[in-house]
């Protein structure tokens, strides 16, 4: 391992492509992982991601190396993060991932504010619609102890979709 780091950092020293050291950078971490160094690959990973932050194969590698070693609180961060940074389908389902790990990981609020950091990115947030009662369950579920149901933040994440929904169902008249 010792010898292809070294072999590995010396060629990123030469290489002045940012796309090289990307790769060169990954191959590093896929040595890294396979010796079970995997808190070192996440480091130069998170370098990598905040200096790049467009380069979406060390935002995915980052992310994988996270949940290999269960942290799924920075994992959710990354998703955020990442997601902030992509566009179009891949936001979308960056934003739903995240949303997603933060009702598992019990935290209904932080869902509810990633659902409007996604509204205030994308400018739409249909698609966390079907995400919402899963927010909304969660909150009540730890609302036991402190009522979160009624929270702003969960409110607020209802709202725009709920008139969008409410938009689209056609008014009946009373006389039918």
């Amino acid at each position: 391992l010792l010898d292809l780091a070294v072999l590995l950092v010396r060629r990123w020293l030469v290489t002045t492509d940012e796309a090289d050291q990307g790769l060169l950078l990954l191959e590093l971490v896929g040595c890294l992982r396979e010796n079970a160094q995997v808190d070192e690959a996440i480091a130069l990973l998170q370098d990598r991601v905040w200096s790049h932050p467009d380069d979406r194969v060390c935002w995915a590698e980052y992310v994988d190396c996270l949940d290999a070693i269960g942290d799924d609180e920075r994992k959710a961060a990354a998703l955020g993060t990442w997601a902030g940074f992509a566009r179009g389908f891949e936001q979308a389902q960056l934003f739903r991932q995240q949303v997603l790990l933060l009702v598992d990981l019990d935290q209904p609020e932080a869902a509810a504010a990633a659902i409007i950091a996604a509204r205030q990115a994308s400018g739409d947030d249909t698609f966390l619609a079907d995400l919402l009662p899963a927010v909304r369950i969660a909150a009540v579920a730890h609302s036991v102890d402190e009522p979160v149901v009624d929270k702003p933040v969960v409110v607020e994440a209802e709202r725009p979709v709920a008139s969008q929904v409410a938009d689209d169902v056609p008014a009946t008249r009373g006389d039918v």
